[in-house]
């Protein structure tokens, strides 16, 4: 099982400089480990000048983590990554192991574990004309895998693509979902990429989900199958009201569920879903949870199952605290469903 890791920032946005400290709050991947911890002030990852934000972070799957973060010391937003040993040894190049350091900016790293001490990235890429998806793969020592600087997971040159959200596919690769505007609307595609770094599905990825209107802010987990399911914000009811749908992809990139998604809120409900995320429940299908905005905001969660159906009621699990500041839900398996 993953340890719970805890990540704060020394500073707002705002500020010239940001060190990025992290904190071990509890480990649960064994009983021999919980006493362990690091320095309760935290520690230093990355002081390198000016900016270093977006931090996202995994377990190495040996009680350490690898981070990973855009990064300003060069003058533009570059990636950045390090690993952590379970002591709070930091194991590879001090400041860091560049992902990608090519002109321009790259943005919005994604991280996810390569099943092997390792990790597979990816993020928006602007070296080009437009805003592109890149990928690469880096090893349990810090040494990359794919081609320098990464792998072109799509690079229309008529649309921009961003958001990236990348996942271990269990076998043999990592499959990546983001937005892109090349059909003049946001829409959500995906892509397969091997260990190898060699792209496995279309050129520039198959159509996840092409409704009307705008759909963004996807997020991605696999199902144990060699796939994935994906889940994103929907406004196909129209631009004032945001849905949450889902969609399973299979390892061969066949759509599993229904053509563009399968509800998780209530359509035509009239309120806006914001905030979701997703875990496994461990028997193919996701739990999601989200932000309700109807008069007062209430966080909710919804089951689906395997074969796409709704299974905790039609409207879904509520919190019972009612609160105009209810925000920002988070989530995570407990490992039993």
């Amino acid at each position: 099982m993953s340890n719970i890791v805890s990540v704060y920032g020394a500073s707002a946005r705002c500020l010239s400089k940001l060190q990025i400290l992290f904190l071990f709050l509890l480990l649960i991947c064994s009983p021999s480990l919980v006493s362990a911890y690091w320095d309760p002030s935290g520690l230093i990852v990355c002081s390198e000048s000016d900016d270093q934000l977006e931090a996202q972070i995994i377990s190495d799957g040996n009680g350490g983590t690898i981070f990973v973060w855009q990064d300003e010391r060069n003058g533009n937003w570059d990636i950045y990554a390090q690993r952590v040993d379970i002591s709070g040894t930091i194991l590879w190049a001090n400041g860091g192991i560049p992902i990608c350091t090519v002109p321009n900016d790259q943005l919005n790293p994604h991280i996810a574990y390569d099943g092997n001490g390792g990790a597979l990235i990816t993020w928006s890429d602007n070296r080009g004309a437009t805003s592109d998806i890149y990928a690469q793969r880096i090893n349990s020592s810090g040494v990359i895998q794919w081609a320098e600087n990464g792998v072109a997971i799509s690079t229309l040159t008529s649309s921009n693509e961003y958001d990236p959200k990348i996942a271990f596919d269990g076998i043999d690769g990592a499959i990546i979902v983001w937005t892109d505007s090349r059909n003049l609307m946001y829409d959500i595609f995906a892509q397969k990429v091997n260990f190898e770094g060699i792209i496995q599905w279309i050129e520039n990825g198959i159509v996840v989900c092409s409704e009307e209107n705008n759909q963004s802010q996807s997020n991605i987990i696999k199902d144990g199958l060699g796939g994935v399911i994906v889940s994103w914000d929907d406004s196909r009811e129209g631009n004032y009201y945001h849905c949450i749908y889902t969609q399973r992809i299979d390892a061969s990139g066949s759509l599993l569920w229904a053509i563009n998604g399968v509800g998780v809120t209530n359509i035509g409900d009239n309120r806006s879903h914001y905030s979701h995320q997703i875990c496994s429940d461990g028997a193919g299908g996701v739990i999601v949870t989200w932000k309700d905005l109807d008069y007062d905001p209430v966080i909710k969660a919804q089951r689906i199952s395997s074969t796409g159906i709704r299974l905790w009621g039609e409207y879904a699990a509520n919190s019972i605290v009612w609160h105009s500041n209810l925000d920002a839900p988070q989530i995570i398996s407990d490992g039993k469903g």
